[in-house]
């Protein structure tokens, strides 16, 4: 088997072991292999960061088209639209010639995943997670072969079937139940057991060998699919646009949004409402601001 075929059959099963559904099944859509690994350790990251889990996961899950044009006609999306105005005034108000603009207000799932497929930074980082991923798995003693293991439409952990020379050396047991009979499926038994939890083990070391945070884990400029605060319309990317110009600032160059006095004003005109926090700090956007409901 080769490294990547031996490396396919364990993300699956980390996959099918560690993520529910819907996000476990995003990664169908990501065919690159290094781009399915790099999504799928941050899922684990995230599932099993102590200040994280299951919950934080569920909690920023993407909407549907269906969902957000719901939630966009809920009081708590009427509030949102109604401080997003205040805060386009007091910009246009003090910046005249320029007109603030409240873009990527929502991305969908599959919007989502397209914006990971061409990030350049997932397509830097992941060749090279590929190639220790690789380097990792090569270790057979570790990473014993699955086969038949895993289910291949279901992802199930299977149990073992024992070998064919191990059930013909049972049919006399079959045949007759003596005790010489017993002993060989006790022994076939026991011994696919072992392998099993063989098996499990290895799962669960690659499991942890993604969770553990490395020098290799870089920063992104890209959520991970389907855990994007744009996915539940609480993100806004502002834009500036200047009378006879166009846009003139959109969601790239933080060091020029900075440079040029925009990150300030920006934060000016956003600064008085209860509602937004920002800007983002990790990536660095001056221009993403997020809705809060709660203040």
């Amino acid at each position: 088997m080769t490294d990547d075929a031996r490396l396919r059959k364990y993300l699956d099963a980390v996959r099918f072991r560690e993520i529910k559904e819907p996000a476990r099944s995003l990664f169908t859509d990501i065919s690159d292999l290094g781009k399915r690994l790099l999504a799928v350790q941050r899922y684990v990251c995230a599932l099993r960061d102590p200040g994280r889990g299951q919950a934080w996961v569920d909690g920023r899950w993407a909407m549907t088209h269906a969902q957000f044009a719901e939630w966009r006609d809920s009081p708590v999306g009427g509030l949102r639209s109604q401080e997003l105005r205040k805060i386009i005034a007091r910009f246009n108000t003090t910046n005249p010639g320029h007109r603030l603009v409240a873009g990527s207000q929502f991305r969908p799932l599959e919007v989502q995943v397209a914006n990971w497929w061409r990030n350049p930074y997932v397509k830097i980082h992941a060749p090279t997670m590929l190639t220790r991923a690789r380097r990792e798995i090569r270790d057979e003693a570790r990473y014993p072969d699955l086969g038949d293991y895993l289910h291949e439409a279901s992802g199930l952990l299977l149990h073992v079937v024992p070998p064919a020379s191990s059930l013909s050396s049972m049919l006399p047991g079959m045949i007759g139940p003596t005790l010489g009979g017993m002993l060989a499926m006790t022994e076939v038994a026991t011994g696919a057991t072992d392998l099993r939890h063989q098996r499990d083990a290895a799962i669960e070391r690659f499991a942890r060998w993604l969770a553990i945070p490395r020098f290799w884990s870089p920063k992104l400029t890209v959520a991970t699919p389907g855990l994007s605060d744009h996915g539940l319309g609480q993100a806004i990317d502002f834009q500036i646009h200047q009378r006879g110009a166009g846009q003139i600032l959109g969601a790239s160059s933080a060091a020029w949004w900075r440079s040029s006095g925009w990150a300030t004003k920006l934060a000016d005109a956003v600064g008085p409402s209860r509602h937004f926090a920002g800007p983002l700090r990790s990536p660095d956007e001056p221009w993403h601001w997020t809705f809060d409901a709660t203040p």
